[in-house]
């Protein structure tokens, strides 16, 4: 969804728009200072509208959840079970069937603040140290330095594989 919309945009803005002159560059096989420089102008533009749309459209999906359900997720990570809640403080809890069960604290929506600041640090961290982010993915309980600073992070969906929607039994 996301590829397509940006994809949109960026054909409208060079086609309709005139972003990107390339009927110029096409037809001059030379590319002078000027002409370089008017077309990274162009790109920059054209990446800064793409980052806006990105952050936009991850904090639209992560702010909350639907259908009653807690935490927000994008279309992907719907798709493999996973959302994203607010959390302050994590503790493990001792299960011999399930090592994995943690209690999360306050577990509730993220809201748009929190969503918006999320995306828009997550997508800085992969777009200026995109190398080092992955080196920064390794924290307690599997989360990223985004999650950290902003007190979020990913679980498996509860109500995934459940029939009436109701959570598993304690």
């Amino acid at each position: 969804m996301l590829f397509l919309l940006k994809f949109s945009i960026a054909f409208i803005a060079i086609n309709v728009f005139d972003f990107i002159d390339i009927d110029d560059l096409q037809m001059n096989l030379r590319i002078d200072y000027n002409m370089a420089l008017e077309m990274t102008h162009g790109m920059l533009v054209l990446e800064t509208i793409h980052f806006v749309i990105v952050c936009t459209f991850e904090a639209f999906w992560l702010r909350y959840g639907v259908n009653g359900r807690i935490g927000g997720a994008t279309p992907g990570k719907s798709m493999m079970g996973l959302r994203v809640v607010q959390c302050r403080s994590i503790t493990a809890v001792e299960r011999p069937d399930d090592p994995n069960v943690v209690l999360i604290s306050p577990g509730k929506d993220l809201g748009l603040p929190l969503a918006l600041g999320r995306s828009v640090v997550k997508n800085y961290i992969l777009a200026f140290v995109f190398p080092i982010c992955f080196a920064m993915m390794f924290f307690r309980f599997n989360r990223a330095i985004y999650d950290l600073l902003c007190n979020s992070i990913v679980v498996e969906d509860p109500y995934r594989n459940l029939n009436n929607n109701r959570l598993p039994q304690q």
